[in-house]
């Protein structure tokens, strides 16, 4: 990618990252809860001639081309990964609380439809005060009335680590219980 933090995509990639842009932004539009990450708008512009938008040497010369953008609570924070990987470590009353918060956070997406498919320490944030933020629904499912909450997945979807058995068998259905058991 450019450094300026824009990048071209083509074909497959581009199709990829802007249907993740879109489920995340529906994902968050069903969601307000304390502890996951909001998305306040999503769109699709094109970088005009005259370069109000985005205007700095990378799009100059990009005037006429398509750019989808998605705006989110900013969460000053860190990943729970990084504290694994500087091999910090919770006492068992702040993991207590951090799993609640959690399957709270989780809770709140299964009762609205929605079904994560993608938990992992990188996507699960924690503030400065020390607060659980679920973030990145790029994977999320919907689940549709009457589907009396499994949704198929046709494929493999998520972090291997952190995947429910049942969603590594091809065709297999997966709830919210395939989010509990990354968690």
């Amino acid at each position: 990618g450019q450094s300026s933090g824009i990048r071209q995509l083509k074909g497959a990639e581009a199709a990829d990252i802007l249907a993740r842009f879109k489920r995340e932004a529906q994902a968050a539009g069903r969601l307000n809860h304390p502890g996951i990450v909001a998305v306040y708008d999503y769109g699709e512009e094109t970088i005009s001639d005259d370069h109000t938008m985005m205007a700095n040497p990378q799009t100059i010369d990009a005037a006429g081309q398509r750019v989808a953008f998605i705006a989110m609570e900013f969460v000053k924070g860190r990943e729970l990964r990084d504290f694994f990987e500087a091999n910090e470590r919770f006492t068992l009353k702040d993991t207590e609380r951090l799993m609640g918060e959690i399957l709270s956070a989780l809770g709140h997406a299964h009762s609205h439809g929605v079904v994560h498919r993608d938990i992992k320490p990188a996507n699960i944030m924690l503030t400065r005060e020390g607060q659980v933020k679920v973030a990145d629904f790029g994977l999320a499912k919907f689940e549709e009335p009457g589907s009396h909450g499994l949704t198929k997945t046709g494929l493999a979807m998520g972090t291997p680590d952190y995947v429910a058995p049942e969603a590594l068998i091809m065709g297999s259905t997966v709830d919210g219980r395939a989010d509990l058991y990354a968690v």
